[in-house]
């Protein structure tokens, strides 16, 4: 089974009914394992706290979450950020935090990244990405 997870611009496309969401919405089949970083959950609950979200959105976001497998931290996941910052700023395109966390967490599980912004996800190696 084909492992992906979900970078959070396309999350929230999809959460919004953003008509950007429908050219990601093939590689969220059944037939794949469906995942998203604790740093997107993160980064979604962050903008249901900064526009004071009623709490009925906030169980519709609740409720899109439980589609998908949380990817949360370990070591190895740690390790892998680690590397993916440093290899950055060594060949001078540096990454900003949240993005190494996601790369890492499709990288940690061998998942292919499905994301809008496949600029924020170049020169890492081994990391496939799916951008439209």
């Amino acid at each position: 089974m084909e492992h992906v997870l979900i970078d959070t611009n396309v999350l929230s496309y999809i959460f919004k009914n953003d008509t950007r969401s429908s050219s990601y919405l093939p590689y969220l089949s059944s037939d794949k394992l469906l995942a998203v970083s604790f740093q997107t959950v993160a980064e979604l609950y962050l903008w249901a706290e900064k526009q004071s979200w009623s709490n009925p959105k906030i169980n519709e976001l609740q409720n899109l979450l439980q589609k998908f497998i949380i990817v949360l931290y370990d070591n190895k996941l740690a390790h892998i950020w680690a590397g993916i910052v440093a290899t950055r700023e060594r060949i001078g395109t540096p990454i900003s935090c949240a993005d190494a966390w996601v790369a890492s967490c499709a990288l940690r599980h061998s998942a292919t990244l499905i994301t809008h912004n496949r600029k924020d996800f170049e020169n890492i190696p081994k990391l496939k990405v799916i951008s439209h």
